[in-house]
């Protein structure tokens, strides 16, 4: 493999360490200046609910504009929001609208990084090296989150929310550097049409694209049920599991840990789901995983059930990335890959918002079991319905057995 993916990895696992810093001191911060688990999941689905709004428009200026400029403009972008909320905090002085406000932001901004670099990979490697590559991505940034996550319960625990959040700003500044030494080969243009002709097309193309179609309910259902039960896991780490912090820093990097063995399963294989029934039994799992954590009363059993959530999630997210990336032409990755992920999200304010509602007239463990029996009906209900596009876009793709096989 060539020098430039491995770069790229690089500044992309520094970063993702950095993410799972902020992203474990902001809620623990919100959950324990507020006191309530409404008020911290409200936070959580505005911050949601802001990378909605900026996903489509995102994924035109992937196609339109030069996709390593564009995530090197996102990467200082997210530095100055990150360093202005830890110089608030530093200063004493961080109100929970600033930090919202600066956050929203955040999420507008970042939402333009990852269909451009999903985009750029086929453009550093050659087809049959894209599974490889993309669990290379995935493994590290699976273990930028383990780190991140585990690390940041113990930082906040120890000195407070800035550390994190400064470190966060770094981070940006490290994948920068990185996108700064590579060479992304020149992409094909694409048509000079205007920008809502540009959006407008690619929503039709999605819409007309079997693969997409087959998915797009998987998805809705999977990522707003999942983000509704991880948008509480502080509380029961502050309360039933009495882990504090650092638990629940574990907590969060136990799904990141499962999905590094996965990935690392895949890099070194270049080998992840090949069939529809994969894809759904993995769903299934990880629906399963929740269940059991929500049910549970022990912090060791939360821990595994997370991390075997995790590894589910990193093969299916590996085999799909693979078949968008090999089987949608150039000049309609960043908008499939951003309509794809706002598809991901559309859900998932309403849902994290209404997990933090949950909660206060329910268990927080009830509410996190009864996502999780959720994202497990999914699996089994799209798994039996045998949904043959996702089969043969495998075929078509040269990714899995051949569709008649099936």
């Amino acid at each position: 493999m060539r020098r430039d993916p491995w770069i790229l990895v690089t500044g992309q696992f520094v970063s993702v360490i950095g993410d799972g810093l902020a992203s474990v001191a902001v809620l623990w911060w919100v959950l324990q200046t507020t006191g309530s688990v409404a008020l911290m999941a409200g936070v959580a689905a505005i911050l949601a609910a802001a990378g909605l709004v900026g996903s489509p428009f995102a994924g035109v200026l992937a196609d339109r504009l030069d996709r390593r400029s564009l995530m090197m403009a996102a990467d200082g972008a997210l530095a100055l929001c990150y360093g202005a909320i830890a110089a608030l905090s530093v200063s004493g002085h961080l109100p929970i609208w600033a930090l919202v406000v600066l956050l929203a932001i955040s999420r507008m901004i970042g939402a333009a990084y990852f269909p451009a670099l999903l985009a750029a990979l086929p453009r550093l490697v050659v087809p049959e090296a894209l599974p490889r590559v993309n669990g290379l991505l995935s493994f590290a940034q699976s273990a930028g989150g383990l780190i991140g996550a585990a690390v940041g319960g113990v930082l906040v625990a120890a000195f407070g929310v800035a550390l994190a959040l400064g470190a966060d700003a770094g981070s940006f500044l490290v994948s920068f550097a990185a996108l700064a030494l590579i060479a992304i080969p020149a992409e094909r243009a694409i048509a000079a049409s205007g920008f809502g002709g540009q959006m407008l097309e690619g929503l039709r193309y999605v819409r007309k694209h079997p693969l997409m179609r087959a998915l797009t309910g998987p998805v809705l259902a999977i990522n707003a049920l999942t983000n509704g039960a991880m948008v509480l896991l502080p509380a029961p780490a502050a309360g039933p599991l009495h882990a504090g912090a650092q638990g629940y820093g574990f907590l969060e990097a136990s799904f990141p840990l499962g999905t590094v063995f996965a990935s690392a399963a895949i890099s070194a294989t270049g080998r992840s789901a090949r069939r529809a029934s994969s894809l759904y039994g993995l769903i299934a799992l990880i629906g399963l995983a929740f269940g059991v954590l929500g049910l549970g009363r022990s912090l060791v059993l939360g821990l595994v059930m997370m991390a075997v959530a995790g590894a589910g999630a990193a093969i299916a997210n590996a085999a799909v990335n693979s078949l968008l990336q090999s089987g949608v032409p150039e000049e309609f990755q960043g908008r499939v890959f951003s309509l794809l992920g706002s598809t991901a999200q559309a859900l998932v304010p309403l849902s994290q918002a209404g997990a933090g509602a949950l909660a206060t007239v329910w268990s927080v463990g009830g509410v996190i079991a009864a996502c999780g029996g959720g994202v497990l009906a999914t699996g089994l209900g799209f798994g039996w319905s045998g949904r043959h596009p996702v089969d043969e876009a495998f075929a078509d793709a040269g990714l899995g057995p051949p569709a008649a096989s099936a």
